[in-house]
């Protein structure tokens, strides 16, 4: 999510898993993520996990960058939605998440720098494809359906 100044929304973790084993982390931030749940669309895990992580609706605007990945150490697809925040307020996940914030596209690169991004290659991805607006259609997915 990007704000109208340009910054990008990023959530800093409680948690971080490191060799199968989650250990408690300081300043460590990410992009809002998860994964789908048994019989759980992209679009619908996207929504849910907005609620969870950032306590807020979203509306889906397309698709920045789509990477292979890992999850439990299972490989898997890694796809990074284009969003706004809604009007729509929730309680979010405090175990998982501490806070959010925005940042600028320099802070990012410099957060990078002194290692305190999760999933860094992903993240700097999702920002340089959103700069170049290299933003792919929710149609892609096949699943997605106008309103």
């Amino acid at each position: 999510m990007v704000d109208e100044e340009g910054k990008f929304l990023l959530v800093e973790e409680r948690r971080k898993r490191i060799n199968g084993v989650w250990y408690d982390v300081e300043d460590i931030w990410n992009i809002a993520s998860g994964s789908c749940e048994e019989g759980e669309t992209f679009i619908a895990a996207a929504h849910r996990e907005a609620h969870e992580e950032l306590g807020r609706g979203i509306n889906l605007k397309g698709i920045c960058a789509i990477k292979h990945g890992k999850h439990n150490d299972d490989p898997c697809l890694l796809i990074v939605f284009v969003a706004e925040l809604t009007a729509e307020h929730f309680e979010f996940d405090h175990k998982e998440i501490k806070s959010q914030r925005r940042f600028s596209k320099e802070a990012i690169y410099e957060m990078e720098s002194q290692g305190k991004l999760r999933s860094s290659d992903l993240v700097l991805l999702s920002v340089k494809n959103y700069e170049q607006g290299l933003i792919m259609p929710l149609e892609i997915l096949n699943e997605y359906v106008a309103a």
